[in-house]
């Protein structure tokens, strides 16, 4: 009886130590539902533009403000000249241009509005799981001091930065909340 007890016991330790082994990872899923598994960031990222605009980096003054500001019936486009940066801010999308350089075309496009099937206020573990699956990684970092200028308000932000083909899209997070993405040609 004694070796049959034992057995058993030997028996229940065997199974309670092989259910402590390394167990296999689950993938972690994005915490919110979006539609940006199905767009081609990288397409639109290489091309220097967003899917929710039909202009790019480095398109010229004269286009952006044409297409904008002059065809506006609405009055909510409008040409605002800062220290630094001449802007065409539209309705959701904000076209900056260097003021000293604006022959140098757009150099920042600053969405407020869904870009690249992320909608606002969706959540960075949403957007850096996405992302990770697209074969871009990034950590949650203090927007850097350049672009908080682009974005009102964002002193305090946080981001994620990924280098795609030579540009840099930048996701603005406040209160970790999406609230802008900001698209650029690294360097100057």
């Amino acid at each position: 009886m004694k070796r049959i007890i034992c057995l058993i016991l030997v028996a229940v330790t065997v199974f309670a130590v092989a259910g402590c082994g390394k167990k296999e990872k689950t993938e972690k899923r994005p915490t919110q539902k979006t539609d940006a598994s199905a767009v081609n960031i990288d397409k639109y990222v290489k091309s220097g533009t967003m899917p929710e605009t039909d202009y790019s980096l480095g398109d010229s003054f004269d286009v952006i403000k044409t297409a904008f500001v002059d065809s506006d019936e609405t009055g909510v486009a409008q040409v605002i000249d800062g220290e630094e940066y001449t802007t065409v801010v539209t309705e959701n999308i904000n076209f900056v241009f260097n003021k000293d350089d604006k022959d140098a075309g757009v150099r920042y496009i600053v969405n407020f509005s869904k870009a690249f099937g992320f909608e606002n206020a969706i959540d960075p573990n949403t957007v850096s799981e996405v992302m990770k699956s697209k074969n871009h990684e990034a950590s949650l970092k203090d927007l850097d001091e350049s672009l908080t200028k682009l974005v009102p308000g964002s002193s305090e932000c946080e981001c994620l930065e990924y280098s795609i083909s030579g540009k840099k899209l930048v996701f603005v997070f406040q209160d970790n909340l999406l609230t802008a993405t900001i698209l650029y040609k690294k360097g100057k």
